[in-house]
């Protein structure tokens, strides 16, 4: 049975979603500010469809626009509850997600890789690295580099994110789960297309980006050749200026597009298209802003989870702000302790976030609804 909602003003919708996000994503603002503003939005966005939901509690959800960047768990009802707490809400990119035959599953292995060293020179000295530095210093091109794009990408380290990978590698431990962990100088980006199998669970935790078109940056690629070929300005497509930064990173930036693409410490949206991850039941994406990308009307996002899905994993884990370290720890730990005792993924991250809710220290919603599943056949 179908029916449907019409919404008349969209630009009130769209506002106070860019509202709410503010708010939550400030890690001192008041509970009950929170909520004026996410009972807000229920009632324009929510409230409308209660009577055709009627009892049901399980809810799927194909966002379009900006909704493809809100928490709808945030979302606070006439009695004071967030949906999290009422309704099983699952993500997806489209309604063919419910179609889709589900792939073999993949078995077993837990791949993490987590706190790269984006200084590390390892790829600095390789002989292809060399000779690229040698071109350079007889070019009057060198003038030429750019400051920002992708060559202008830096990273601080993330020790948390180590951290994060080492309590995720211990619970795993306690579950006689297979688990391979990379750190450092050895998190690098040829890992994942070196693999002889597609893991089970994927979980990366280090830096997420995503730039935004930049008209200058794009007239000057354009009129910057290397050999016979322009660069490809990564003002042109989504896929490009969205990635996940690897060991070596810093070290490799002023090179990039002249080194080895695939272990120059930038997996871009583009490049993990290219990555077998058939039948990996999921990806963790602990970055900051990781579920971001270009919204397109009608299609969704462009970005890093939408590759991944075209790559072939069931769901992913991504996140819309930079959470704290300790945060970030506590949601993961509950989070796999339940994933690798045998509970669905989809259940295993509510009910960690229920957890953290329950707990007045963790119970802002900061904390819990930064991270978003979106899954198909979840």
């Amino acid at each position: 049975e179908f029916s449907f909602v019409e919404y008349e003003d969209l630009e009130l919708i769209s506002a106070i979603v860019m509202e709410l996000r503010e708010i939550v994503q400030d890690e001192g603002a008041e509970d009950e500010d929170i909520k004026s503003v996410a009972y807000d939005l229920w009632e324009i966005l929510w409230q409308p469809l209660t009577e055709s939901l009627g009892e049901t509690t399980s809810i799927f959800i194909s966002p379009d626009s900006l909704l493809n960047v809100l928490p709808f768990d945030v979302l606070t009802d006439s009695d004071d509850s967030y949906l999290l707490e009422n309704f099983d809400l699952r993500i997806i990119s489209s309604a063919r997600d419910l179609a889709l035959d589900p792939l073999l599953a993949a078995k077993g292995d837990l791949m993490i890789i987590a706190g790269p060293d984006y200084d590390s020179d390892k790829i600095l000295k390789t002989p292809a690295a060399r000779e690229v530095n040698h071109k350079r210093s007889r070019s009057v091109v060198r003038g030429a580099r750019m400051g920002s794009g992708l060559r202008g990408l830096n990273f601080d380290p993330l020790p948390g994110a180590e951290k994060e990978g080492e309590v995720i590698k211990e619970v795993s431990d306690t579950k006689d789960r297979n688990t391979a962990i990379f750190s450092q100088r050895v998190a690098e980006e040829k890992l994942l297309r070196e693999m002889s199998a597609p893991p089970e669970v994927l979980h990366i935790a280090t830096h997420g980006f995503f730039l935004k078109e930049d008209e200058k940056l794009k007239k000057r690629l354009k009129g910057l050749s290397r050999g016979s070929s322009s660069v490809p300005p990564p003002a042109d497509n989504p896929l490009l200026r969205a990635g996940l930064a690897f060991a070596g990173l810093n070290a490799n930036a002023s090179m990039l597009g002249e080194i080895d693409t695939d272990n120059d410490g930038v997996l871009t949206a583009m490049e993990v298209l290219s990555l077998d991850l058939a039948g990996t039941q999921l990806v963790v994406l602990s970055a900051c802003e990781t579920g971001l990308g270009e919204i397109h009307e009608g299609e969704g996002v462009y970005g890093l989870r939408r590759s991944f899905q075209e790559a072939g994993v069931k769901n992913v884990i991504n996140s819309f702000w930079e959470v704290s370290d300790a945060g970030t720890q506590l949601l993961m730990t509950k989070f796999y302790d339940k994933l690798l005792a045998g509970m669905p993924a989809r259940e295993a991250m509510r009910e960690a976030r229920l957890e953290m809710l329950d707990d007045v220290q963790w119970s802002a919603p900061f904390y819990w609804s930064a991270f978003v599943m979106v899954g198909r056949n979840t």
